[in-house]
């Protein structure tokens, strides 16, 4: 299926006709290919960094000046491949990374991982809705200003949830998740996509805080946040006083650690358990406000196996 793209619609998980949409964007290698890890970074500097410094110095000079030489290893292929694909169109025309249909996106992306030897990546975006022709400025709507002619307009409410765990000390130990979530942060920042309060980070580095490590119980409790209505005016901005049921907004999910057959392995996974792929998809079902888009980036093992009930697919690689 390489360099050919798959479309094809599936039975919706009910978001469709309520005007809520979801899109979720990943990566991974197939089951049993030794060519590479899609989790970041397992090990050291996945294959595909060295083709994407060539390909996109600019990219890896803004986004890691401290990479080479330093021992960072740089994170996982679909987060730093999208970001480099988002990257590279955003330094010819700012702002018009917005205006990369799918298909170009998925294709882009695959250029990338081309050199590298790894044709055998399945890139997968799925949505709610009809993906042909789309735009990826549909994943990333922009902020609603208020109107200054009316006190009670308040713009869209604006959340990001971004999970990195390296599993450090385990079999599992990766090297590049945390470096994941910050080049994610930047990004998201600097786009002003989201503000630095809108925005809550949970990474098993040293020094992270008993409720900042991406435990079980801590992923659970956060993506209650991140769909919740409820949270206090001291824990948001004044844009984000809004309760999400008024329709509008944005929320951004990132995972980027292991994954397996369609399950999130959070950094306790061992004792607590994974997060299950019904699990998410029945909080998406039922927590996602109407009116909200919600984009999902994926960067672990099978990832193409979460939300596999939305209703759109289009998909690429797979050898």
């Amino acid at each position: 299926m390489s360099g050919r793209l798959l479309c094809c619609c599936c039975p919706s998980m009910g978001l469709v006709d309520d005007g809520r949409a979801v899109f979720v964007i990943s990566v991974h290698m197939p089951p049993g290919d030794a060519s590479s890890s899609s989790a970041s970074d397992a090990g050291g500097n996945w294959p595909g960094w060295s083709s994407m410094a060539r390909l996109l110095p600019s990219y890896v000079s803004s986004f890691s000046s401290d990479f080479h030489g330093s021992g960072r290893s740089k994170g996982g292929m679909c987060t730093q491949v999208l970001l480099a694909v988002m990257r590279s169109v955003e330094t010819r025309k700012p702002g018009s990374w917005r205006d990369v249909t799918f298909e170009h996106l998925l294709a882009s992306m695959q250029d990338l991982l081309r050199p590298a030897g790894l044709d055998a990546a399945v890139l997968t975006v799925r949505s709610s809705g009809f993906l042909s022709g789309q735009y990826l400025g549909a994943a990333f709507p922009l902020s609603g200003a208020p109107d200054p002619n009316n006190n009670n307009s308040r713009s869209s409410i604006r959340r990001a949830l971004l999970i990195g765990a390296c599993y450090p000390g385990s079999e599992l130990e990766l090297r590049g998740s945390w470096n994941d979530c910050e080049d994610m942060h930047d990004w998201l920042v600097y786009q002003q996509l989201f503000g630095l309060e809108q925005v809550r980070v949970l990474t098993d580095r040293p020094g992270s805080g008993s409720r900042e490590l991406p435990t079980r119980r801590n992923v659970l409790a956060q993506l209650r946040w991140l769909f919740s209505a409820s949270s206090s005016r001291k824990e948001r901005p004044d844009c984000c006083d809004a309760s999400l049921d008024e329709g509008g907004g944005h929320l951004f999910l990132h995972f980027s650690g292991h994954g397996d057959n369609g399950e999130l392995l959070p950094s306790d996974w061992a004792d607590s358990g994974p997060i299950t792929e019904k699990q998410l998809a029945d909080i998406v079902a039922r927590e996602l406000p109407t009116g909200v888009t919600l984009t999902c980036v994926f960067d672990c093992c099978d990832s193409s196996l979460l939300l596999h009930s939305l209703s759109h697919k289009l998909q690429i690689g797979g050898g």
